[in-house]
């Protein structure tokens, strides 16, 4: 039910809010459509590493990210092409207490070479001069690692999504929980990953036919959790209800994004139609349900 037009809308409830920041992998060598590689060449490389200009773009993205000392936790796909974009990106804030957490869940799944990780082994010599890099995280994920296809792995694109956004989401609170906000008393998250997956967290799961929204290479979106609270009438999950930001580079987004086919029943809302190909979008007149 909405509420009468003369009916101020609430504001998302007051208290530390847990912000996530996706941002793909600037340009790897298999991305360069002029480096006279075939296509099969080019998806037969092993891990490939930053270009020179991914190597650009990532370090012009940190020097234009204004919420770089508000960030309180990493996270990378193992893919040196990612960890190399996280280096470059968060290089004035990476330390003991701000690494990046390597992990398996923010991996490409394919059947290419060029999105196998290295063995840990062989990755970890790459970087074994970066102090930085927190590899715990591939023993306690070890099922999406260095397996070849996503039949393998045993997870759908959009399982895989449902995985990381509640990754963040349970960071998310535990940094609330031992008090390790910003100086803003928020939670921010970066996430260094593959354009597939991050359009799948936010919600995009059209992107596969690529009719929405596409990335460019080192692309940043902003998005925070919202509290299911906010929503009484729908039974959801707290890491599907979020919302871009203003932090994000791109914002066409308006309202909230709900990743849940219950809540579209719900509504009464074909899903699968949404502006995103598979989300419920309520513009914010919208947020009264019951």
């Amino acid at each position: 039910m909405r509420p009468p037009p003369d009916e101020e809308v609430p504001e998302v409830p007051k208290g530390p809010r847990i912000i996530f920041h996706l941002i793909r992998h600037g340009q790897a060598k298999h991305d360069d459509m002029h480096n006279n590689l075939t296509e099969k060449e080019r998806l037969s490389l092993e891990d490939p590493k930053l270009t020179k200009l991914g190597i650009k773009q990532a370090e012009t993205l940190g020097k234009n990210f204004p919420r770089l000392p508000f960030i309180t936790s990493i996270f990378s796909s193992p893919s040196r092409r990612c960890i190399q974009t996280a280096l470059h990106v968060l290089d004035p804030i990476l330390g003991p207490e701000v690494p990046i957490n390597v992990s398996p869940f923010f991996r490409e799944l394919s059947k290419f070479k060029c999105d196998q990780p290295l063995p840990r082994s062989r990755l970890q010599e790459k970087f074994k001069k970066e102090n930085c890099i927190e590899w715990a995280l591939l023993e306690s994920q070890q099922d999406l690692w260095q397996c070849d296809a996503r039949g393998y792995a045993r997870v759908t694109l959009k399982e895989q999504a449902e995985l990381c956004r509640k990754l963040l989401y349970e960071t998310g609170q535990m940094y609330i929980k031992e008090g390790r906000l910003n100086a803003e008393g928020n939670v921010e998250i970066v996430v260094i990953g593959h354009v597939l997956l991050l359009n799948t967290i936010m919600g995009n799961t059209a992107y596969s036919s690529r009719k929405f929204r596409p990335w460019e290479h080192t692309e940043l979106r902003s998005l925070a959790f919202l509290p299911k609270r906010m929503f009484p009438g729908l039974k959801l999950k707290e890491e599907d209800i979020f919302e871009e930001i203003e932090a994000s580079v791109k914002l066409p987004i308006k309202g909230v994004v709900i990743t849940s086919p219950q809540a579209a029943d719900t509504l009464g809302v074909n899903h699968g139609r949404g502006q995103e190909g598979g989300n419920v979008h309520l513009t914010f007149d919208q947020r009264f349900l019951c």
